[in-house]
């Protein structure tokens, strides 16, 4: 568990970088040249799709010295989440060249599907725990505490209904095949994953069960894993009243974020190559919501972090799972009685 991997400072030398500082003239002067850039080699795209970016980032710039007026910390689950979002507009703008599409449309795509992404995957990590976490007398303390996405709290699920707006509103804009250009970017979405679920080892979140195998993780005394283990009283046997009663570290457990990891890059390793082999648009991204559910059903058997929701003994992410299996067996059986065929993006 590395949670902090450091910390920047808000000024250097009594400039500052932050605020009304170097970074933002330097990100007002980055957006420009960007955009001039992408104007040359694609006079088709509208410069106002850019402005929200541009806007949000000119924000969160200044907004930062108010939020962090003791450095601006880099943990390491907002660094995974951050590898995770490149290595798969990486993925998708190699593919996309094969298949004609120029990388600025994967740009501005990503955009708005990683920031919906984030929004709908905190909202609803934050719906899920408002009453144990978030709920407070002091609106600016609930407002920070939202805000701290990059300490964790995402849910997958959140993050993919999310993205998927941002993806139905792209592709009607610009009147792309839904289904092929979502077969497309299916493989990028399980390394974002994956990535992602390195993250969660780091922050010591989505922890598993108790276990007795030679792999088997413990994590430090300021973990969610080692409180929970503290408060249940299974750390010492009972629920000890002083620091210096508890081990220093929680019993072993299940690394199920190493499990969640690998099993998000062998389905993404499926989805690329079945890529080529496809016969119908849609097969790519049926084929994720039809093995992904299954496998988080059952990880979630071996996690401890989720407790059951609406009286069915499941957590929302199983029950998600359920819906999402659900919805790609009716797409199944739509797919099949479609005439085999592929769109082009040319």
């Amino acid at each position: 568990m590395c949670s902090e991997l450091l910390r920047i400072p808000m000024e250097i030398g009594g400039v500052p970088l932050f605020g009304l500082g170097i970074l933002l003239a330097l990100w007002l002067v980055g957006s420009v040249v960007g955009w001039l850039r992408i104007a040359k080699q694609s006079p088709e795209v509208s410069f106002w799709e850019f402005v929200p970016g541009i806007l949000i980032g000119g924000a969160a710039i200044l907004c930062l010295p108010r939020l962090f007026p003791e450095g601006l910390p880099i943990r390491g689950y907002g660094l995974m989440v951050l590898c995770g979002s490149v290595s798969g507009i990486l993925l998708a703008v190699h593919r996309g060249r094969q298949m004609g599409i120029p990388a600025e449309t994967f740009y501005s795509l990503a955009f708005g599907m990683f920031v919906c992404g984030i929004l709908g995957a905190r909202l609803f990590y934050v719906i899920e725990y408002w009453d144990t976490q978030f709920r407070s007398d002091n609106w600016r303390t609930t407002l920070v505490e939202i805000l701290k996405f990059t300490e964790g709290g995402l849910v997958v699920y959140g993050s993919l209904f999310g993205a998927a707006l941002a993806f139905g509103v792209f592709t009607y804009r610009h009147k792309l095949p839904a289904l092929a250009l979502a077969d497309l970017i299916a493989p990028s979405l399980l390394v974002g994953l994956a990535w992602g679920r390195i993250g969660c080892l780091l922050n010591g979140c989505c922890y598993g069960g108790e276990t007795d195998l030679p792999w088997g993780v413990t994590f430090p005394r300021d973990s969610p894993a080692y409180m929970a283990q503290w408060e249940s009283g299974r750390l010492t046997g009972q629920v000890p009243t002083r620091l210096e009663e508890l081990p220093v570290r929680s019993r072993p457990l299940h690394p199920t974020q190493i499990y969640s990891a690998i099993d998000a890059g062998l389905l993404g390793w499926l989805l690329w190559s079945y890529y080529p082999f496809r016969r119908r648009d849609g097969e790519v991204t049926l084929l994720m919501l039809t093995i992904h559910p299954i496998s988080r059903f059952l990880l979630e058997i071996i996690r401890v972090d989720e407790s059951a929701v609406f009286g069915t003994g499941l957590s929302i992410s199983q029950n998600i799972s359920l819906l999402l299996l659900l919805g790609a067996i009716l797409g199944w059986l739509w797919l099949g009685r479609q005439t085999p065929g592929r769109a082009s993006f040319v």
